[in-house]
C-alpha cells in the first residue's frame, strides 16, 4: 500500500541542483550574465566598453556611491601615467571642478574580487 521509495545518486541529485541554482542566478541577474560567459542581449552595454556611473553599477551589482568611494579609498584606480589599465577614467569637461567618471566593467569586476592583501 506504501509507495516504493526511489533513490537518486547524490551526484545527479547535485547537476540538477546546480542547474537550477544557474537558471535562477541568470533570470534574477541578467545584466551580469555576460560576465558569467554568456551573450548578453543585444540592447545591453558591452562589459568591455567605458560606462556612466548609473550602467556600470546596474552591471557590477553595486551602488553609484559605493562604485565612488572605491575610488576614493584608490581600489578601482583612476587613468594616469603609471597605472596600465585603469579602472576609472575622469571625463570631466576643461575647467569643471567635479569629476565626472566613466567605469570599465571588465576591469572593475576583476579588480573588486582581488582581496584586499593582494591589491
Amino acid at each position: 500500500m506504501g509507495e516504493e521509495q526511489q533513490y537518486i545518486p547524490l551526484s545527479q541529485l547535485e547537476a540538477v541542483v546546480d542547474a537550477m541554482v544557474e537558471k535562477k542566478m541568470r533570470e534574477k541577474f541578467g545584466a551580469i550574465a555576460s560576465l558569467l560567459g554568456e551573450n548578453p542581449p543585444e540592447n545591453s552595454p558591452k562589459t568591455t566598453e567605458w560606462l556612466n556611473p548609473q550602467d556600470a553599477s546596474k552591471l557590477l551589482g553595486r551602488s553609484v556611491r559605493y562604485l565612488s568611494k572605491m575610488v576614493d579609498e584608490g581600489i578601482l584606480r583612476l587613468q594616469a601615467k603609471n597605472v596600465r589599465l585603469p579602472e576609472v577614467r575622469d571625463v570631466r569637461l576643461p575647467g569643471s571642478a567635479r569629476p565626472s567618471y566613466q567605469y570599465h566593467v571588465e576591469r572593475c569586476q576583476k579588480r573588486l574580487t582581488v582581496p584586499p592583501e593582494e591589491r
